[in-house]
């Protein structure tokens, strides 16, 4: 079973949060039960389940234990300190050396008070640690920009044949089960296959493995050992978005060759058998473009009209505008989401459930988005003309629109404008994004 890291930090303060009301008794109870039940950290549990908010949370730290907090977004490190620890290492502590001055190297920390395992990998170093607090989704950022380090998704050596060996182990039990899913996920992201389908048939699980490109890939696993993997499904998701006696949906943060994914799980039980489906969507910058693309983004928000993000793949739409609420500046910007399921907390984004706004109506998002005075609106997926050109009510207060659209570059866009009576709606587009 995969060993997630321990947070030394909030399990020494979390009946401080207590005492001091930032949070109630009764919350924290529920907290240490979902990281538990879940092998996560207490601090992934108060943040996922909005007991307190990442932010919230390095700020008690840093006022308690009189650590500085750090933006590591805004922050340019010293990169001939990289050297003093490798990124494997850093990957696993969370941990980034930063600068060194005289004696004493500077290092973020996502548990600051956990100095024992930063001078363990550090060895013989003839100098002292001074830590800074850092959120760990910031870190895992600063990693990927900053270690020049290979660590790349062709490293990742896993094949279908590797499955046949777990299946055909003398007892495959849940442990079993856990590590054949954890290798089934890394196969599939080492291939690019994002869009996953698993059907039940008559004695076999099968599988339709689909990349960005719709080119289809399938394979089979006995049937017997489906029950031990809707297990995995169940226990690995971290967030449950709905459960009912035909019908589960969750999903779960995983890395794999230093990069993050979300991985959405849907499985329902009907009379035509039960039938599950994956989406893995990418968290981390990979390309230059990518972060070309993020950077134009960025820059446009605030201003009146339409983002234009166009690919005929979900996943590589919702996926791009992740990455650029994650690394687009935000300061001074509210922004306001309407999504299918929520991939990642983003800090200072009003994130929405489509299902939990009440009705899920054009004038619901509408109205929650003019309540928060939001600056940036996203509605996830792509949306017909009817429900953008109601959106463009908004454009006309100022505001900017990311919308999604099921095609693959600026010319197909404005020919189906022209298809469908819209050719109005090119006069709101601030700027295209092909993905």
């Amino acid at each position: 079973m995969e060993t997630l890291i321990t947070n030394k930090t909030v399990e020494r303060l979390k009946y401080d949060l207590v005492r001091e009301n930032i949070i109630s008794f009764e919350y924290l109870q529920e907290a240490e039960q979902e990281a538990e039940k879940h092998n996560k950290t207490l601090a992934h549990s108060l943040i996922d389940l909005k007991i307190l908010s990442e932010k919230a949370l390095l700020e008690f730290i840093e006022t308690k234990l009189r650590i500085p907090f750090v933006h590591l977004d805004d922050y340019s490190l010293d990169t001939k300190c990289l050297n003093f620890i490798n990124k494997q290492d850093a990957l696993r502590l969370r941990i980034l050396p930063l600068f060194k001055i005289e004696e004493v190297l500077t290092v973020a920390m996502a548990d600051p008070l956990d100095l024992f395992s930063v001078n363990t990998v550090l060895g013989d170093a003839d100098f002292k640690v001074e830590p800074v607090v850092c959120s760990e989704s910031s870190i895992l950022r600063a990693i990927n920009k900053n270690y020049s380090e290979s660590c790349s998704l062709d490293d990742v050596n896993v094949d279908l044949n590797s499955w046949r060996s777990k299946l055909e182990s003398d007892c495959f039990d849940a442990e079993s089960a856990e590590l054949f899913f954890n290798d089934f996920i890394a196969y599939a992201i080492s291939k690019k296959y994002y869009d996953i389908s698993i059907k039940e048939d008559k004695n076999k699980l099968s599988f339709v493995f689909q990349d960005a490109k719709d080119n289809k890939k399938e394979d089979s696993i006995p049937l017997l050992v489906a029950p031990l993997l809707y297990s995995v499904f169940k226990s690995k998701s971290e967030v449950i978005y709905k459960e009912s006696h035909s019908f589960f949906s969750g999903g779960f943060n995983t890395i794999v060759a230093c990069n993050e994914y979300f991985v959405y799980v849907s499985k329902i039980n009907h009379i035509n058998g039960k039938q599950t489906v994956l989406k893995i969507y990418p968290l981390t910058l990979k390309t230059e473009t990518d972060e070309l693309n993020i950077k134009k983004v960025g820059s446009l928000f605030g201003k009146s009209g339409i983002i234009a993000i166009c690919s005929k793949n979900d996943i590589i739409r919702s996926s791009f505008v992740y990455l650029t609420l994650l690394n687009a500046d935000l300061k001074d910007k509210e922004v306001f989401t309407a999504e299918q399921f929520i991939k990642k907390p983003i800090e200072t984004v009003c994130q929405n459930k489509l299902d939990l706004l009440p009705g899920a109506s054009l004038q619901t998002i509408y109205v929650m988005a003019k309540f928060h005075s939001a600056d940036v609106i996203w509605v996830e997926g792509s949306l017909s003309f009817d429900f953008l050109n109601y959106l463009t009510v908004l454009v006309g207060d100022g505001k900017t629109i990311i919308a999604e659209f099921n095609c693959d570059n600026k010319q197909e866009l404005i020919q189906s404008f022209e298809q469908n009576d819209c050719s109005y709606m090119k006069n709101y587009i601030l700027d295209f994004v092909e993905l």
